[in-house]
């Protein structure tokens, strides 16, 4: 992780990233990053009609995601899974800290994806 280049989001240049796949580097998953959103930042809402979008959250707490008609806390750890087709979008007003988070995506053309109910945020256990 500490080799992957810095640099900002393209959406907003005040979260930071680091690429740990790219585009290409594995099929069907478009990359693998990992990102800091700062206190009082935002990801805006928008979707991906052909891949699923995964969130695994490693620090912070007092996240908000809104996932489709939901909005949920995020503390971490936690894990959201968007499926393909809802609208979703992660801001940090409610941190002190901001969240430190890992996110991928992975395309698919299966037809039963769509329209598939957005999966709720869950809090994995964790066993030492």
């Amino acid at each position: 992780l500490d080799e992957a280049e810095a640099g900002p989001m393209n959406d907003n240049p005040n979260v930071i990233k680091r690429s740990l796949l790219k585009f290409g580097e594995l099929p069907n998953v478009l990359m693998f990053t990992e990102a800091f959103l700062p206190y009082g930042e935002t990801l805006a809402t928008h979707v991906h009609h052909d891949a699923y979008e995964v969130y695994y959250f490693l620090e912070g707490s007092g996240g908000d995601f809104w996932l489709g008609d939901r909005f949920l806390p995020v503390e971490s750890p936690a894990l959201v899974l968007v499926p393909p087709g809802v609208e979703h979008g992660l801001e940090t007003s409610a941190s002190q800290t901001g969240m430190r988070f890992l996110y991928f995506m992975v395309v698919t053309d299966d037809p039963v994806c769509q329209g598939r109910e957005a999966a709720a945020a869950v809090k994995p256990e964790i066993t030492e």
